[in-house]
């Protein structure tokens, strides 16, 4: 099952009714943020792996994600094959933070 969702908010929500394998949440999204979405899945689903996937790649951004436990970050300026690298690393549990 998939699911997507409009906001942060939503996809809190969605993550409630659907307990996703994994949660791949952009870092800009209205009502909620991708770190605060994260954040809330990560403390109701707390085995669920997350990649947050963002235009924006900083190392602030970076650390955050990773003091939230978040699982992975790429950025969007990334290729599709470390995208998919980064999807296939984060689904297994493995932390995964593309160098852009």
């Amino acid at each position: 099952m998939c699911g997507e969702a409009m906001d942060g908010e939503d996809a809190v929500e969605k993550a409630k009714a659907l307990h996703p394998d994994i949660v791949i949440l952009d870092v800009s999204m209205p009502r909620l943020n991708g770190f605060g979405a994260a954040k809330l899945i990560k403390e109701l689903f707390p085995e669920t792996p997350i990649l947050l996937y963002s235009m924006h790649y900083s190392r602030v951004f970076v650390d955050e994600a990773r003091r939230i436990g978040v699982t992975g970050y790429v950025s969007k300026s990334e290729d599709a094959p470390t995208f998919l690298m980064a999807v296939d690393a984060v689904q297994r549990h493995r932390p995964f933070f593309a160098p852009s």
